[in-house]
């Protein structure tokens, strides 16, 4: 059996609980945009509206973000 816990911090964990159970602490900035867009454009009604989304973010985002990380 596997469980699977989505925590905001790790400053309840103990010693003990991360090396037993292999906790695993993923930091936000480390994922990039893709997850929390992917995430909101799944939750969209419309199938042709996520089509054009997805098409859309993975267009100009990218360049977008490169242009403000080097300025």
């Amino acid at each position: 059996m596997r469980l699977v816990f989505e925590i905001t911090h790790l400053r309840t964990a103990t010693p003990a609980s991360v090396s037993r159970a292999g906790i695993l602490y993923i930091n936000a900035s480390d994922l990039g945009w893709n997850p929390p867009v992917s995430s909101w454009i799944d939750r969209r009604e419309v199938q042709s509206e996520r089509a054009n989304l997805i098409i859309l973010f993975d267009k100009y985002l990218p360049i977008c973000l490169d242009t403000l990380r080097t300025r």
